[in-house]
């Protein structure tokens, strides 16, 4: 599909490396997001897509800081406890965390980033409070490498993808 793409629009782009690079720039928000980028991250950004104060209230901090999103899934509509959620471009994982409360005590949210240093510090005994781990599961992958799920399992799908 790539190769067919740049043939279409008469590009030569490598996707390996188009990845890579991409991973790098996410590693340098998820380590010193205070550094500055081409785009705006933190509590700036998220209040520039109208995040609510109530949302990010027991959020750690970090994944604040390293917030790079590209919307507000949750401008569409609250999440319902109970439902299950696929954020598919997790990064920092504020979404994941957002999700996570909304959906909580049933309810469970999968975030799958293709960036190591956006999840690392999610492990257990990272910065990750230990109640949010048991709703909150974190994978590495690419959005077209997810597992199918099975109709009526998964009730929501955000993405910065």
């Amino acid at each position: 599909m790539a190769n067919q793409l740049n043939s279409d629009l008469g590009l030569n782009l490598d996707v390996n490396e188009l990845r890579s690079a991409i991973q790098y720039e996410y590693k340098g928000v998820a380590l010193k997001p205070e550094l500055g980028f081409h785009f705006h991250t933190g509590r700036k950004l998220a209040g520039m897509l109208d995040y609510q104060a109530d949302w990010l209230e027991g959020i750690p901090e970090r994944a604040i800081e390293s917030f790079a999103g590209t919307g507000n899934p949750f401008s569409l509509g609250e999440l319902k406890s109970g439902e299950n959620v696929v954020d598919v471009g997790s990064s920092a994982g504020i979404d994941s965390l957002v999700a996570a409360k909304m959906v909580a005590p049933e309810g469970q949210v999968i975030g799958v980033d293709m960036t190591p240093a956006m999840l690392e510090w999610r492990k257990p005994g990272g910065q990750l409070k230990k109640q949010a781990l048991t709703m909150w599961l974190s994978a590495r992958g690419l959005a077209k490498n997810c597992p199918s799920m099975p109709v009526g399992q998964m009730s929501s799908f955000p993405t910065a993808c």
